[in-house]
């Protein structure tokens, strides 16, 4: 086998193309009899609303609440367990959970944790509107130890009361009485740290990542922008009644902080092996998802530099598919016989040898499961599904790739298309 990087990208596309592909505006209804639903394929919905709680938080790249849903209906039974070990904002979790599954999760990204754990925390209006009420703004706060760069995004007073806000939330989510609606409001409270909404509490920016600080200070400069003046309380109070209430929630979840390289430990410690693996793997070279984070993970008092070591953001092939075998073995591991492990995967672009090579990470999944004989052994490949659609806002395109051609009067559009691998694990 040609070793060279090149060499390996064939290899993984030329896997792929022996695959029969299913389109996802194909896919059959799910009857789920013990949850009383119907659940129709997320490109064909009938009269189906995604519940608000998955709009707590923006972040790049996150597969359709509806998507979710059909798999957890098609793959797995009330009770059991459900896990997604690249767990993101809580998606895959919160859907598992109002179908009556457990739900179970891990991801590296402190931000990603906290939202999950907040989406899952059933929490009433009024215990939210009580905490927040009690929030003190303090007097002696200091923000002269704020970074300048973050400082950069908001005005003094709403800074002044982010910090005071920021430094009570963190406390309460450690002791025992406030910890989960504590969770909430924090997870609330990442979701309007920066963005363009009228309860933003940045200047007006991306609210699915923290924009580069040299940037925003020449834009700002530029179209001569003012910080806005927030309350910070009345903010967090309109966002969650925006939220809230919350679903009905029927199994026990967790939510660890670890990579998805780890998954076995955390689900064997509290749960049985889960029927249904569902996750989206990283997007290789498109998607730096903790350097991203940078603004929220200031908010939680955490350190950037010391998470990325353990991270699979990057652009070396050989580094990421290092990455994708240990996690493939790890969820494998962690699966009951017979059970499916569901891989939303996106694309990206890579510059080799001079020249752009397009690589599906499903490519590279595939060729580690080809190369690597204990995986080989253990799973088979069921399913193929392209899912296809066609762009609205350019923060999901970034991590896709495509286009369609229009006719001489239409002009081309943008399309998203991912892959969804469905394995299967042998006896």
């Amino acid at each position: 086998m040609d070793s060279t990087l090149v060499g390996v990208l064939a290899d993984a596309k030329a896997l792929f193309k022996k695959l029969r592909a299913e389109h996802s505006t194909d896919l059959p209804d799910v009857i789920d009899r013990a949850a009383g639903v119907v659940v129709p394929s997320w490109r064909t919905l009938r009269d189906f609303r995604d519940h608000p709680l998955h709009r707590m938080m923006s972040r790049v790249g996150g597969f359709p609440p509806a998507l979710a849903r059909y798999f957890v209906a098609l793959y797995s039974k009330p009770g059991e367990v459900v896990l997604d070990p690249f767990c993101g904002k809580g998606t895959a979790l919160l859907e598992a959970l109002m179908l009556g599954r457990f739900a179970v999760g891990g991801d590296l990204a402190p931000d990603a944790v906290v939202v999950s754990r907040a989406k899952c925390s059933s929490v009433t209006v009024a215990e939210v509107a009580r905490y927040i009420e009690a929030l003190a703004l303090r007097r002696d706060v200091n923000i002269g130890d704020v970074p300048r760069d973050v400082a950069l995004f908001f005005s003094r007073n709403t800074l002044l009361q982010l910090v005071s806000v920021r430094d009570q939330v963190l406390v309460d989510m450690g002791r025992g009485r406030q910890r989960k609606v504590a969770t909430f409001v924090c997870g609330v409270l990442l979701g309007i740290l920066h963005g363009h909404s009228k309860l933003a509490l940045s200047l007006p920016c991306n609210q699915a990542f923290g924009m580069a600080p040299n940037y925003v200070r020449r834009y700002v400069a530029a179209h001569k922008l003012e910080r806005p003046k927030r309350d910070v309380r009345e903010c967090l109070l309109m966002k969650s009644l925006e939220l809230l209430p919350a679903p009905r929630l029927c199994g026990e979840w967790l939510v660890a902080e670890q990579a998805a390289q780890s998954c076995r430990e955390y689900v064997g410690g509290a749960f049985d092996f889960p029927s249904l693996i569902l996750t989206s793997p990283p997007y290789m070279n498109r998607q730096t998802y903790i350097k991203d984070s940078w603004l929220r993970l200031w908010l939680l008092g955490r350190n950037r530099e010391s998470l990325l070591p353990g991270s699979m953001e990057t652009g070396n092939v050989r580094t990421f598919l290092e990455g994708t075998r240990q996690s493939l073995e790890a969820m494998v591991s962690s699966l009951r016989p017979n059970g499916r492990i569901v891989l939303v995967c996106g694309r990206a672009n890579l510059r080799l040898a001079g020249q752009e090579h397009p690589v599906r990470v499903a490519d590279l999944c595939l060729y580690a499961i080809n190369n690597t004989e204990r995986l080989r052994a253990s799973v088979a490949v069921e399913r193929l599904i392209i899912d296809r659609k066609l762009m609205i806002r350019g923060s999901y395109f970034a991590v896709h790739a495509g286009k369609t051609r229009g006719d001489s009067d239409t002009p081309a559009q943008r399309y998203g298309e991912d892959e969804i691998l469905v394995l299967k694990k042998q006896r």
